[in-house]
């Protein structure tokens, strides 16, 4: 049956035991440490079999849910739980793609970067508060929206999990992103240029200036990866299935 992970123990059994992509794994991780389990922003659900082994896992992180599945559980309660979650993004390993039936679906590229870079741009990167990252971020989007972005923002850069970084040319913000970090892996996130800065290289200074500060660092995107993605040393290591209901 799948439950939900309620303490740090069980959480702890649980990434002891996936085998799957890491991307996804790591976030849920880095997350799961430093705020604990069943959090309005992050859930983690499991299920073992009556031998232990686990079976599948999922991270319910804002409007998202990612299904880590190490093996074929059982169809039908997989169906039956994801069905409750009617109203997000459903990621999901390509290996286990036929489990879903869903007409509208993307395929996601997981991707990664070793960095050993050096470069004189950092002077331009500076951390901004949430506030203003979130007003750039989510321009377009509704207040809901805004407000729990805010939320689930401040508090990650106030517990010291996330930083927010933007890019300043002539006194304007021309492109911001996020890293989550632990002791050993980054997960690069929000990554957003205004429309206004495109196609002038600001995207990719920010990413190698962002990505200077970490070993090993990973991300999500879209199957058409971004050239610029390739051009700061990005490379695919798995692929996922995000369903759109």
């Amino acid at each position: 049956m799948i439950k939900l992970v309620e303490n740090i123990e069980e959480a702890a059994l649980v990434y002891k035991h996936l085998t799957c992509d890491k991307a996804p794994v790591l976030a849920a991780g880095m997350f799961t440490e430093g705020f604990g389990v069943n959090q309005d922003f992050l859930q983690l659900y499991s299920a073992f079999n009556d031998n232990g082994k686990l079976c599948a896992a999922f991270v319910k992180c804002n409007d998202r849910v990612f299904c880590l599945i190490n093996e074929l559980y059982n169809e039908d309660e997989i169906k039956l739980f994801l069905d409750g979650f009617a109203d997000f993004n459903i990621f999901i390993s390509a290996e286990y793609s036929y489990i879903m039936t869903r007409k509208d679906y993307q395929v996601c590229a997981l991707m990664s970067k070793h960095s050993n870079i050096s470069l004189n741009t950092s002077d331009k990167l500076r951390e901004i508060d949430s506030n203003t990252f979130t007003n750039i971020i989510m321009q377009g989007k509704t207040r809901e929206q805004l407000i729990r972005f805010l939320l689930n923002n401040s508090h990650l850069q106030r517990h010291g999990y996330i930083k927010n970084y933007a890019l300043k040319a002539n006194d304007e913000v021309v492109s911001i992103g996020s890293l989550y970090r632990n002791k050993t892996h980054s997960y690069l996130c929000n990554v957003f240029t205004p429309e206004q800065f495109r196609h002038k290289g600001y995207g990719s200074k920010l990413i190698n200036c962002i990505t200077e500060y970490a070993d090993e660092c990973h991300l999500i995107c879209t199957e058409n990866v971004s050239e610029l993605y390739k051009k700061c040393g990005f490379t695919i290591y798995a692929k996922w299935i995000e369903f759109l209901y």
